[in-house]
């Protein structure tokens, strides 16, 4: 009866539900991303840290000399990695430098998305570096192009061996070799130690580690907590999206409702007659259930189609962000689930007016204009 009401409320079910699946898509494959990220980047059992570094600048306090020879020399311990994180110049951006022992047995190092796997520990040892995807986006810089980075005691000019996927510093990162840091750019002391277990020692190790940590005051962190630490934060992130595509779903359970309410009242001398000539109340809620349903399905079924190329457009915009794509992932699951969640809002939202329409008084409604 109204074209325009009708179509402006299917129109909302279908952008709230496009909406919805391209974000909702796009943030778990944003989460896989940095899990993926993480998962390749923090390689250890243990780390010991005099206290928790800043993420954004990677400040923290120096460690005892003393303490990166105590570490090893625990019964059970296979490896003891030495790392600190500095701010560099490089141009007129300011980087976070992570200067750290790269071991050469590292088949897969770092999030790779420019360079070679196999030869890039060599590569670090012989003076170059990698950078993070975002600076290397920013500076158009690729793998074998000059980067050149500036601390208070030294400068050099570095040649790019790999493009990493990185959240630290925001993407403007630089991994290099210890001991080229020491040489060309003067970068001394270590804030952090990434401790290797031997095979079935781990617990022994790591209570080891926490007597030295107690008796020196430092920090131990398992690789468990700190994995946990990275995905309380991304779940807090991820928590308040949910909110909001939570809300707007319930505003175009709003909108249905609003036009259910407005047919019902130009239907109302019509719902009369036909309660008159023996429709009952079940049939009347039946009917405009049926409405709803049939709005539902014109705005739902088409809206969550569209949410699938929401969410692959999306991902192609982050390269803009992070240097490079997030990776697609259809999920049949999360699209059949949208649409019986969507068509069950959509009932639900419909139960007030359907109820309505059954209660309306016969001798009102007939005489209703």
């Amino acid at each position: 009866r109204h074209v325009g009401r009708t179509s402006m409320t299917i129109g909302v079910l279908f952008v709230a539900l496009a909406t919805s699946i391209g974000m909702a898509g796009n943030v778990l494959d944003n989460v896989r991303n940095v899990q993926n990220w993480y998962k390749k980047t923090i390689i250890g059992d243990y780390f010991v840290r005099a206290s928790l570094p800043d993420f954004a600048t990677g400040a923290a306090a120096d460690l005892p000399d003393e303490v990166e020879q105590r570490v090893a020399q625990i019964d059970g311990v296979a490896q003891v990695l030495s790392m600190r994180m500095a701010n560099v110049q490089s141009d007129d951006d300011s980087l976070l430098l992570v200067v750290r022992d790269f071991s050469p047995a590292t088949s897969e190092l770092l999030d790779l998305t420019q360079g070679n796997s196999e030869r890039i520990s060599r590569s670090l040892t012989e003076g170059q570096v990698i950078i993070g995807s975002v600076l290397a986006t920013r500076r158009d810089l690729r793998v074998g192009d000059e980067v050149s980075l500036k601390s208070g005691t030294g400068s050099a000019s570095l040649t790019v061996a790999g493009v990493a996927n990185d959240y630290l510093g925001g993407g403007l990162t630089v991994y290099m070799d210890r001991l080229v840091a020491h040489d060309l750019l003067g970068i001394e002391g270590i804030d952090g130690l990434i401790v290797q277990a031997e095979p079935g020692k781990l617990k022994s190790v790591e209570s080891k580690l926490q007597e030295l940590c107690k008796s020196q005051g430092l920090i131990l962190q398992s690789y468990a907590e700190l994995v946990s630490m990275i995905d309380a934060m991304v779940n807090s992130v991820v928590g308040s999206l949910w909110m909001l595509l939570a809300l707007g779903c319930t505003i175009a359970a709003l909108g249905l409702v609003n036009t259910l309410t407005m047919n019902i009242l130009e239907q109302t001398r019509e719902i009369g007659m036909l309660r008159v000539i023996a429709m009952t109340r079940s049939q009347v809620r039946r009917m405009i259930l049926a409405q709803a349903l049939l709005l539902g399905v014109l705005g739902i079924v088409p809206g969550a189609l569209v949410g699938v190329f929401v969410q692959y457009a999306i991902g192609l915009s982050s390269k803009i962000v992070l240097g490079h794509e997030i990776a697609f992932a259809l999920r049949p699951g999360l699209l059949a689930g949208s649409i019986v969640f969507g068509l069950l809002l959509v009932l639900l939202a419909s139960l007030v007016p359907a109820e309505r329409a059954a209660r309306l008084q016969l001798a009102s409604a007939l005489h209703c204009e």
